[in-house]
């Protein structure tokens, strides 16, 4: 016997970024009636020690999921530079608290490429994790090219990214085509039409 879903009328957000958050909030709102946060439930955060996006986001979802008793959704995303063996991959978040934020982290990473343009992609992994142990994974990838100087806002290493197709930095698009194109968007509509179509058959 297939067993019975939970409602996602209690979603918790498993992040503690901000900036992240609200996104996610405005792209969930319209299918998820309650969405929690960490303002509303505390979890500590768990080290993440994953070998891969999709590693750490089971981890993030799966902690949060367990410590709470509400079903999560957890994010891990970042970039991967050819030239760079894909670097800094997972643990681009943790190249910026290296150099005091996002713009140490964009020198560094020109200092490496030596200002060279190289082909790059950002890639995000969402998984939902039910508190009875089960979960889903999905991905979103947006592919493009590291091009230095960086161009507009300084948001993660968005600034110095051209996504395929445009000859503007990512950061620096309008925000109407910013948010349809980003790499989390993509997963998460992907999630949407899960939710939509499949996770209550």
């Amino acid at each position: 016997m297939n067993k019975i879903k939970p409602l996602l009328n209690n979603l918790i957000i498993a992040t503690k970024n901000d900036g992240k958050l609200q996104e996610m909030i405005v792209s969930l709102s319209d299918i998820i009636p309650s969405i929690l946060t960490h303002k509303n439930v505390n979890w500590d955060t768990p080290e993440e020690t994953g070998q891969s996006f999709a590693e750490n986001s089971i981890i993030k979802a799966r902690h949060v999921a367990i410590t709470t008793g509400f079903p999560a959704l957890a994010d891990d995303s970042g970039l991967c530079i050819e030239k760079l063996n894909d670097a800094p991959n997972i643990f681009s978040a943790r190249l910026a608290e290296e150099h005091q934020g996002f713009d140490g982290a964009i020198a560094q990473l020109n200092k490496e490429l030596k200002g060279q343009a190289s082909r790059a992609k950002f890639i995000s992994v969402l998984c939902l994790y039910l508190p009875d142990g089960t979960h889903y994974e999905f991905s979103g990838t947006l592919y493009g090219n590291i091009k230095f100087p960086p161009q507009g806002p300084t948001i993660g290493y968005e600034s110095i990214f051209i996504p395929d197709g445009y000859d503007t930095a990512l950061s620096a698009l309008a925000p109407s085509i910013r948010g349809k194109i980003h790499y989390r968007t993509l997963a998460i509509e992907k999630f949407k039409a899960f939710i939509k179509n499949d996770f209550y058959q």
